[in-house]
């Protein structure tokens, strides 16, 4: 760390800097002595970065910023305070500590934190960080997480970690046995020394693959920000009996939106089909990922289309449905697009669910412009056909 990087014109700097033209900037040179232009123009990237993902860091005066990377990887502040909520007790280890952000918001729920990071640099400036954040129960750490747990003497109530999705050749890796650290091989390691772990993935794992290959798992939440899923969680509980639950979470505004289900209710369920009614329904993003694709249905007393389309109808407005609502104006027929195709609008915005052309395609193909109020899902019905769905937007 260059601690001349904290001194107050130096950090006003940095602030006046943020929206300015940071390949300029570099060219034009470090106006301090004692501060490369590298290190300065990290440190400005570094404060953009976290301007919405996380407030508190961004207006808490003396903050330094590791690499892009760093920066890039960690929770966001909403996210981090929903994993927060999932725990409690005297303390915790985090395995895989980072730039901290997970560290910090489990120091608001648990008693006493280990944050263990085995590069000394950011382990260095994390430490720093929380001191700005007057994060006073946090332990820092800098070791390999695994040698830390296996050294350390007084059991944990919760163990957590956020395993590198990288490979030795830096390539991108989703299954729990490919990150690093390797947490289905050190699964035992980690339940002597703790009976509760929460492990976190990309939402890109697939969850049955993910729940199979760690064991013991009692809860999996997919967590959303504006409809935008942005990771799994895997709560694990040692000797676990239960039958796992699985929580669709979109951390909205106001509040949370929740819902809870479980793989044998979803395949069990018994659901309606029908063709389009005067209101259509696209499920919330993190709906989809958990697979609540008939229980959704089940539970809002609506029909599906199509068994793999995943859109809903029903004859009046469900204005409690979790997603997407819109009203039907007009259904063609795909395979009459040449008489359709002049009653579509110019500019639409076209969304395709089970349907074997892409979105990209069918604007140049239909010359409809991106945008704009109205909707157009291509889709099939029940009776295995492809139908175009022209709908606008329900305010709820």
């Amino acid at each position: 760390m260059n601690y001349k990087i904290l001194d107050k014109d130096v950090q006003d700097f940095i602030a006046k800097n943020i929206n300015n033209n940071l390949s300029k900037l570099i060219l034009s040179g470090s106006p301090f002595i004692d501060i490369d232009i590298k290190t300065l123009a990290t440190q400005i990237e570094g404060k953009k970065k976290i301007q919405k993902k996380l407030p508190l860091w961004f207006t808490t005066f003396g903050i330094y910023y590791p690499s892009r990377i760093s920066v890039e990887q960690c929770s966001s502040e909403k996210s981090a305070k929903f994993k927060a909520s999932l725990v409690s007790g005297e303390n915790l280890t985090d395995i895989t500590g980072g730039f901290g952000v997970d560290s910090y918001y489990f120091s608001t729920t648990v008693k006493s934190v280990n944050y263990v990071e085995m590069q000394k640099p950011l382990m260095e400036i994390t430490s720093h960080n929380f001191e700005q954040l007057r994060a006073k129960n946090i332990l820092c750490n800098c070791k390999n997480g695994l040698d830390f747990l296996k050294n350390i003497e007084k059991k944990q109530d919760w163990i957590f970690a956020d395993p590198a999705r990288r490979d030795n050749q830096n390539k991108k890796v989703f299954r729990f046995a490919d990150c690093q650290p390797n947490i289905p091989e050190n699964i035992d390691l980690l339940f002597s020394k703790s009976d509760n772990i929460l492990i976190k993935s990309s939402p890109l794992l697939d969850i049955k693959l993910g729940i199979e290959e760690l064991g013991n798992v009692s809860d999996v939440y997919v967590v959303s920000i504006k409809n935008e899923c942005k990771e799994l969680l895997f709560i694990l509980n040692n000797n676990c009996t239960k039958t796992t639950q699985i929580h669709a979470v979109e951390l909205a505004k106001e509040n949370i939106f929740h819902f809870e289900f479980t793989y044998n209710e979803e395949s069990n369920c018994e659901v309606c089909y029908s063709i389009p009614q005067n209101y259509l329904y696209e499920p919330s993003v993190s709906l989809l990922k958990a697979g609540a694709f008939k229980t959704i249905a089940n539970r809002s007393g609506v029909s599906k289309l199509h068994k793999s389309s995943h859109l809903y109808t029903s004859e009046e407005l469900n204005k409690d449905f979790p997603g997407k609502s819109f009203r039907i104006k007009n259904s063609y027929p795909y395979h009459g697009l040449r008489s359709a195709k002049k009653d579509l609008p110019k500019q639409a915005n076209i969304v395709c669910r089970n349907f074997p052309t892409k979105p990209e395609n069918l604007h140049k193909k239909l010359k409809i412009k991106n945008g704009g109020l109205a909707f157009l899902f291509f889709t099939t019905n029940k009776e295995e056909e492809l139908i175009i769905l022209e709908c606008e937007k329900v305010i709820k």
